[in-house]
């Protein structure tokens, strides 16, 4: 469950505050101006870890205590400040919610129009009951429409927000949505590794968190699977040859990483490929979908107005027979 704190900062507030510290700190300021000279997040968020930290609080604590910040990120902030590469793993986290930002934004612009077209058609086609001067019959009518709309826009909404576990189900039945979720899914686990990697975590840890990250139960499964092997002494590229849960880029780039000391550049080109793949996904769906659904709406409201033109000239010629 996602915190009310942390949806109400944002990808892109969050990407706006990783790259700003990072670049403070790189210039040579002290962390406790950097977090509150950096945008992104309301001022008293960023206020009060400036002072938790200037009070003596450890650096782990006061993040503990950000919720705004996701959990995954937490865990690899506190680890990059304990072996001191925090600016080098802020950088990632930036891109990182970055392209979620864009990814998102791109997400609701889809479904601008199609909403839009539901709702001239639930306000077109009873469109006859007001000029018949039957109003509570046309609202009745365009409610028998819009109000499930409305709570079905809201459940989406409310899931999309959380990363709930049922909608990531209902996306993967769902063409595109499909691609985009599994796509996104890797993108996110990818740049939770290379994170992991560079913070100098565990090669344990780092595979627990980012099977958690991705949100997908499958992948989830099989990180945890590579972290134990990991934890009883055996090379994670080679338990990761025998998952079917990673496309073959993933497996030989992540083996070349391990095999050159190359694993974090590697990751990070997996996390940019996949988002990348996802961000095209969600480009063909907002291609697809509007077009399905104005062309849906167009014959329903041109059935309603058939058949009340001809509903309307059965009565006029029963009148003529008279």
């Amino acid at each position: 469950m996602v915190s009310q704190e942390l949806m109400a900062t944002g990808q892109k507030n969050l990407a706006r505050w990783y790259r700003e510290v990072a670049q403070h700190l790189a210039a040579g300021l002290p962390l406790t101006r950097a977090v509150v000279n950096a945008g992104g997040p309301a001022r008293k968020e960023r206020k009060r870890m400036e002072q938790e930290l200037t009070a003596g609080r450890s650096w782990s604590d006061v993040l503990n205590s950000a919720r705004w910040l996701p959990p995954e990120d937490r865990a690899l902030l506190v680890a990059a400040a304990e072996s001191g590469r925090l600016v080098e793993v802020l950088m990632p986290l930036a891109r990182k919610r970055a392209l979620l930002a864009e990814q998102n934004r791109r997400a609701v612009g889809a479904c601008v129009y199609p909403v839009a077209v539901l709702h001239f058609g639930a306000l077109a086609v009873p469109l006859r009951f007001l000029v018949m001067g039957e109003t509570e019959t046309y609202l009745a009518q365009a409610g028998t429409v819009l109000i499930p709309l409305w709570l079905v826009i809201g459940v989406l909404a409310w899931g999309a927000g959380g990363r709930h576990a049922w909608l990531q189900m209902l996306m993967r039945m769902v063409p595109f949505f499909r691609a985009y979720s599994r796509r996104r899914a890797l993108a996110d686990l990818a740049f939770t590794l290379e994170g992991g990697v560079i913070a100098g975590q565990s090669i344990v840890r780092a595979w627990e968190s980012a099977g958690a990250a991705s949100g997908d139960g499958r992948l989830q499964r099989a990180a945890d699977r590579i972290a134990a092997a990991a934890r009883e002494g055996n090379e994670p590229g080679a338990t990761l040859s025998d998952e079917n849960a990673f496309p073959d880029d993933f497996v030989s780039l992540y083996l070349t990483g391990e095999k050159t000391g190359q694993l974090d550049e590697n990751l990070g080109h997996l996390a940019h490929l996949y988002g990348e793949q996802a961000s095209d996904s969600l480009r063909a769906a907002s291609a697809f979908y509007p077009k399905i659904l104005f062309l849906l709406v167009a014959v329903w409201v041109a059935y309603t107005v058939l058949s009340f033109y001809a509903g309307y000239f059965g009565q006029f010629e029963e009148l003529l027979q008279f």
